[in-house]
């Protein structure tokens, strides 16, 4: 069960985004942080996840659409750019807790991977990723 939900759920994120195919590819759109990236980081209660994060660009200058495909869930945000920080604001769409939602704040490194937080709202405590950018 486990695993049709996140092959339909790769299927509803991937195919949403059909310029961006393959996990850590980056896509030269004009909108410098969108791609498929790879993602890596630890829950609420200290357990570790991974997952697939796809960014496209909006025709708003330094905002892009953000959705997250991770352990039995699918999130959809916003991000917006400032210098080498990027700020969330993000909800689930489906999975376990698909009321969840929050905010989160990462920073991009050397390497164009972004690093940080995200916030459950009412819970305490962060979820902590990193988001690769593979060549």
């Amino acid at each position: 069960m486990r695993r049709a939900l996140a092959t339909a759920l790769a299927a509803l994120v991937l195919g949403a985004v059909p310029a961006c195919t393959l996990p850590g590819s980056q896509v030269e759109d004009g909108h410098g942080l969108a791609g498929t990236y790879t993602l890596n980081g630890t829950d609420l209660d200290g357990s570790e996840f991974s997952g697939t994060v796809v960014i496209t660009g909006t025709d708003e200058p330094a905002t892009y659409e953000v959705r997250w495909l991770v352990t039995e869930a699918l999130l959809e945000g916003t991000a917006t750019r400032s210098g080498d920080e990027v700020d969330v604001t993000w909800h689930a769409t489906a999975g376990s807790s698909s009321d969840a939602r929050g905010t989160g704040r990462y920073e991009i490194d050397g390497d164009g991977n972004l690093d940080g937080s995200r916030t459950v709202d009412g819970l305490d405590g962060t979820i902590d990723e990193t988001i690769y950018q593979e060549a």
